[in-house]
């Protein structure tokens, strides 16, 4: 599966988006997704310094494609508070959806992950659903035909 329990946070409480990527990696290191979490950590800041990912809406989507990576992931995190993510515009986020894929993936599923989450992020109703979540299982059943994106 792409996303599971252990992958979502609801009410998370972080200063900056490197403390959001650094959580959400040890989430992803705990359910075993992860071979090396900080260089995982660091493809992630890199692509970050390149263009920010904020998606705007309230809406960040870093994603790392390494070797680091044993397997496709969709991390999430609902935070207690917005934060700045891009300090150019000074946006702010609440959501975080942080996509892992691996370096040797000859399919792109980072791609096709990424493409599904965009066409739902663009969904009112699934992001009012998202930002009310209380419990990571109100939040994974939103994302119930993500889980089956083939990889």
């Amino acid at each position: 599966m792409i996303i599971d329990k252990g992958l979502v946070e609801v009410n998370l409480e972080v200063k900056d988006k490197y403390e959001a990527i650094e959580w959400l990696a040890n989430l992803a290191g705990v359910e075993n997704r992860l071979s090396d979490r900080s260089v995982f950590c660091q493809k992630v800041r890199e692509r970050e310094e390149q263009v920010s990912t904020d998606m705007g809406f309230g809406i960040a989507i870093p994603h790392g494609k390494t070797d680091a990576v044993k397997d496709p992931f969709v991390a999430v995190a609902k935070l207690r508070d917005p934060i700045i993510w891009n300090e150019e515009t000074g946006s702010k986020i609440d959501l975080i959806f942080m996509l892992g894929s691996p370096a040797t993936s000859e399919d792109n599923v980072h791609l096709v992950i990424m493409s599904e989450l965009a066409r739902r992020l663009m969904d009112d109703e699934f992001l009012k659903e998202i930002r009310t979540a209380e419990r990571p299982e109100t939040i994974l059943k939103y994302f119930d035909n993500l889980v089956s994106v083939p990889y």
